[in-house]
């Protein structure tokens, strides 16, 4: 898997601290989960390939969309 970080530019850097980018070598790569903290960060997430699979503190399981943005969370979640 190939992740990449990119800060930028100057003129957004007061609105958008970071920039990431998380994609798969080959279309047979395995991921394992990750779990994602409750931290207070908006996100902005744009899938330009099968978007990630979410599962909730609960472990009910669902597609995320092709873009959503997402803000205050209460509970952790796990991407696949």
């Amino acid at each position: 898997m190939k992740y990449l970080e990119f800060e930028p530019i100057e003129e957004l850097s007061n609105y958008i601290q970071l920039i990431w980018i998380a994609e798969g070598e080959t279309s047979k790569d395995m991921y394992p989960r990750e779990k994602i903290m409750p931290d207070g960060i908006v996100e902005m997430v744009f899938h330009f390939g099968d978007p990630f699979i979410t599962y909730d503190s609960d472990g009910h399981k669902n597609k995320q969309p092709e873009a959503f943005a997402i803000s205050q969370m209460q509970n952790f979640i796990e991407i696949e």
